[in-house]
């Protein structure tokens, strides 16, 4: 049976036009679509660490040497397709950053027209997005300044990995610490204090 992360190029369809003939429409079709999938993910992780869980109290109530193997391999199988499961959504999870900064570029297309930095980025295939990012990075620290400007424009540009991005870990680690109990206004309100700042937000841009 293949592995999840080898049938993923078929879930993620054909390449991306490049940026130039997308729409942004496309693109928020494109995230939605991705979001999804990954959201099925989630659920199957989910159920496959349920029947990890149950094989193993099944495991421990039996009496012989052999029965407890025999389940352990078992475990060991479903522990296997797990962890396929979360590679193929951690690789979801990087195209949908990807997608969201071509979608954030798209809106922008008018202000990199105006300033000729259109015709730099607008031939951009998706796969060669993270690339191009860190070369215009690059460039910005040595003193070119069409790049410093581009980078300007589209914000930091760093196409991080979810696990990797200190703002992500920092959410994560106030939904671990918020628990499971109904959050309460006084608790919300702290948490959009400390992890969402006011200063951190900014105004969705018309297309």
């Amino acid at each position: 049976m293949k592995s999840f992360v080898s049938k993923l190029t078929g879930l993620l369809g054909g390449k991306l036009s490049a940026l130039e003939k997308m729409t942004t429409n496309q693109l928020e079709d494109e995230k939605i679509r991705l979001q999804t999938v990954q959201e099925g993910f989630i659920r199957q992780v989910n159920d496959l660490e349920a029947k990890k869980r149950t094989l193993f109290e099944e495991g421990r109530k039996k009496k012989s040497a052999l029965e407890k193997q025999a389940i352990a391999v078992q475990i060991k199988q479903v522990d296997d397709e797990a962890k396929d499961v979360v590679k193929a959504s951690n690789i979801l999870s990087r195209q949908i950053l990807v997608t969201g900064k071509l979608s954030q570029i798209k809106r922008r297309e008018k202000l990199l027209k105006s300033e000729g930095l259109w015709g730099v980025i607008g031939s951009v295939q998706p796969e060669q997005l993270e690339q191009f990012m860190l070369d215009i990075k690059v460039k910005s620290k040595q003193g070119d300044a069409q790049s410093k400007r581009l980078l300007e424009i589209l914000g930091e540009g760093d196409m991080e990995t979810e696990a990797a991005d200190p703002e992500i870990s920092k959410i994560v680690a106030a939904m671990e610490e918020a628990g499971e109990e109904e959050l309460t206004e006084t608790a919300w309100e702290n948490i959009e204090k400390n992890v969402f700042k006011a200063e951190d937000k900014e105004e969705p841009e018309r297309a």
